[in-house]
């Protein structure tokens, strides 16, 4: 019973946001091991069935749920909006969830309960947000391939984490076969020529899912009997007043959830052929967004001529026939900084085209003297065959002839420790004043863009 209340409690506040992410996998994101995150966490949490040592304390449960789950929060709220680009990337709302759950835990099952199963919600916070998963499948070469076995090494992990009570040595046996097999099983089957969404899906769920699950079953077939011994959980009373102030706190989290926007409708419509009209032809290529967006994607750079007295300026393009990836990573921040900019909605003058955005970094607020400074304007758009996201790059240096910094790959260092580290050192937002000399290069840049390929410009 009260696993179901605990369950209402999760899913009535965050509905609109695990909606959004089903269906975005369904599209085709490529975040499709959240299907079994719930079944991994759901297995941690049986294995952790041990009753908890101590007396509860209800009074203690109310106090040091309300505390930590507040700050927590806080803190995920502070995150959202003092770098709300990097909090979209990481999908910290997901994060609010697991908050939100061991907050409501604590209070159905004791803090105590849930201080025991702390495993269980170091997996989930380490999982629920998709950008370490990206970043791992991303270095281990992206596609199909690399998704299915990142995935059935989380899966093993879980094995590990759900058999506390189980001899180390079976543990660490079980957990690391469930892992192999995972592995191996992605590499066979898409050897095989499996592919497409629906294929990658299955395989997802058949790597970190079900090879999970009998992995578990194995471990708990060992030894079942020495543990059956395990005494029965005395769980703590709660009254219907206790239950109507959860149901309270889940309908105050459901108002302060943003909805998500990860599963927008259809981008405005593009001319085809808008790059060959403006006589931009495409030049260096950056390979490495296919380790992102799958193997039909490219980035493209396009070289803008140079005007004297202007910046100088590029346009740079992914291409991708994967609506639901390429919005995956639309907080990303493709170009070096220091400081993690934040991007902010931008009118491109185009009523069809609604996805403007821009992001600059800040010359007086940069470390590293080696980082160019750029202005960035970019919005999403679809041809006849593909989806576009285009990124207008400008030098900030609006005296020199350099050429924007060129696009990089993701990184550790740029997701987590920088923006960690600014944190720690600055207070300040970090916004940025922009040379109007640099935005109007690149406003005349979007104009020229638009009028070649955006609607009703055929």
């Amino acid at each position: 019973m009260r696993v179901a209340v605990l369950l209402a409690l999760i899913l009535i506040p965050f509905w609109g946001i695990f909606r959004g992410v089903v269906l975005s996998i369904a599209a085709g994101a490529p975040i499709a091991y959240l299907t079994v995150v719930p079944l991994l966490i759901a297995m941690i949490g049986l294995g952790h069935r041990r009753p908890p040592n101590g007396v509860g304390d209800a009074e203690a449960d109310w106090i040091l749920s309300g505390f930590f789950g507040g700050l927590g929060l806080f803190l995920r709220h502070l995150m959202s909006n003092r770098f709300p680009t990097l909090s979209g990337l990481w999908q910290l709302p997901l994060v609010g969830a697991v908050l939100w759950a061991a907050c409501a835990a604590a209070v159905l099952f004791g803090v105590r309960r849930v201080m025991q199963t702390w495993p269980l919600w170091v997996f989930a916070v380490a999982t629920v947000t998709p950008l370490p998963y990206l970043l791992v499948t991303a270095a281990a070469g992206g596609g199909a391939v690399a998704a299915a076995a990142v995935t059935g090494v989380i899966g093993g992990v879980a094995v590990f984490l759900a058999a506390p009570d189980r001899p180390p040595v079976w543990r660490l046996g079980v957990a690391a076969t469930t892992s192999l097999v995972g592995v191996g099983a992605a590499v066979i089957a898409v050897g095989g020529g499996l592919d497409g969404t629906r294929s990658s899906l299955l395989l997802v769920v058949l790597c970190g899912g079900v090879f999970p699950v009998f992995g578990f079953l194995l471990l708990h077939g060992i030894g079942s009997r020495a543990s059956q011994s395990a005494g029965k959980a005395v769980l703590p009373r709660r009254s219907w007043g206790s239950l109507a102030v959860l149901g309270l706190g889940a309908g105050i989290v459901l108002l302060l959830n943003q909805p998500y926007t990860a599963f927008d409708g259809q981008p405005a419509s593009a001319q085809a052929n808008w790059a060959a009209r403006l006589g931009l032809p495409a030049g260096e290529q950056f390979s490495f967004i296919q380790r992102y967006l799958g193997p039909h994607a490219t980035f493209a750079r396009h070289a803008v001529p140079s005007i004297p007295g202007l910046p100088e300026a590029a346009v740079d393009v992914i291409t991708t026939n994967n609506l639901a990836a390429l919005r995956t990573y639309r907080d990303a921040l493709w170009y070096p900084a220091t400081v993690p900019p934040n991007y902010q909605p931008l009118e491109l003058g185009d009523p069809a085209v609604v996805e403007g955005r821009a992001a600059a970094t800040d010359s007086s607020l940069a470390t590293d003297p080696h980082v160019p400074d750029w202005y960035v304007v970019t919005w999403l758009w679809r041809t006849d065959a593909a989806y576009q996201q285009i990124f207008v790059v400008v030098n900030q240096t609006w005296t020199s002839k350099a050429a924007p910094p060129v696009p990089v790959p993701l990184s550790i260092r740029a997701t987590v420790i920088g923006p960690a580290l600014w944190l720690v050192r600055q207070q300040a937002d970090p916004g940025t004043k922009v040379d109007p000399a640099v935005t109007a290069r690149a406003q005349q840049v979007v104009r020229r863009v638009l009028s070649a390929g955006g609607p009703g410009h055929g």
